[in-house]
């Protein structure tokens, strides 16, 4: 069974770089269509997801998952990113999961197809699948077969610390590149390359 987990931090806490860019309002709405553009790509591959988590401490942006069709849990108090995508992998894997893809919750230009894309690369072999971000550096989706001792690396060159956990956990890397997963909207720059494409 394949499950996608989706974190995201909150609707009026998330892209807290963007605040000097655009104000708390806008910065809400943002965050609210990333997620439903995330999660309706999600709903539209072709490529057999069988579940959608979406793990958050954000009551709010849960009560949006919901409504737009997702299943959510609670991320726990006190703990990060990485931490809390621990716990939802290993919720999945009470229920069954077999593999799991982690997408970001902000990826503005994500589709379908490219859902399709990288889960038929993850089909083609027995390893880890790292999409990199736009900058090489990062890592924007990630989808690994369980169970695993796997631990995430989300954060500052997490492509690199992403591809030697899998290394350590006794399994194959293979490092993914489409710009529809590639481009997230993590600084001023990424805002502002992402609105001029709105006017072109």
């Amino acid at each position: 069974m394949l499950w996608t987990i989706v974190p995201i931090r909150g609707l009026a806490s998330s892209k807290s770089r963007l605040a000097g860019t655009i104000n708390d309002e806008e910065r809400l709405a943002l965050n609210d269509w990333m997620l439903r553009t995330v999660l309706e790509a999600i709903e539209g591959n072709q490529a057999g997801l069988d579940r959608c988590l979406v793990v958050s401490p954000s009551a709010d942006a849960l009560t949006l998952a919901q409504a737009c069709g997702a299943q959510t849990l609670t991320e726990p108090a006190g703990v990060g990113l990485n931490q809390g995508l621990g716990f939802a992998m290993w919720h999945a894997t009470t229920l069954g999961a077999s593999q799991v893809m982690v997408l970001s919750a902000d990826l503005p230009y994500v589709t379908s197809k490219a859902i399709d894309g990288l889960l038929d690369v993850a089909r083609a072999g027995e390893w880890v699948v790292v999409a990199a971000d736009h900058t090489g550096t990062g890592t924007n989706a990630l989808v690994l077969r369980l169970p695993t001792t796997f631990t995430f690396q989300f954060g500052e060159g997490s492509l690199l610390l992403h591809r030697e956990e899998a290394i350590r956990a006794g399994a194959a890397v293979v490092v993914h590149r489409d710009a529809a997963l590639a481009h997230d909207l993590d600084s001023p720059a990424d805002l502002a390359r992402w609105q001029a494409t709105l006017h072109k």
